[in-house]
């Protein structure tokens, strides 16, 4: 995503079937994201991608509660402006790494 003048985003948005369907391998692979700059949807509606406090957190372990009740997950990296020549292969890290967290 490109919030225009403010930065690029990747975000792996599931919800209903499809988070019921990765919800424990995700629980499994947490780890995995954990200190890759990854942050956690924790805003009360899945439509919002600014990263105010209120909205996205950075990843930790004392997510997992969230991780396991939560009606909608997003997964997210956000990517400065001024980095802009290397969001292509950053974002293509970032979703290699979430495809690795969905395998059981």
């Amino acid at each position: 995503m490109f919030w225009w003048g403010h930065f690029f985003s990747a975000t792996l948005h599931l919800q209903g079937d499809h988070l019921e369907k990765h919800r424990e391998v995700i629980e499994k692979n947490m780890s995995r994201l954990l200190d890759q700059n990854c942050f956690i949807g924790i805003g009360s509606t899945p439509w919002e991608y600014h990263y105010g406090k209120d909205n996205y957190a950075p990843l930790s372990s004392e997510h997992l509660s969230h991780i396991r009740h939560c009606e909608f997950l997003k997964l997210s990296q956000k990517y400065e402006l001024n980095n802009w020549q290397k969001v292509p292969h950053d974002v293509l890290q970032f979703y290699e790494l979430l495809m690795g967290v969905l395998e059981d």
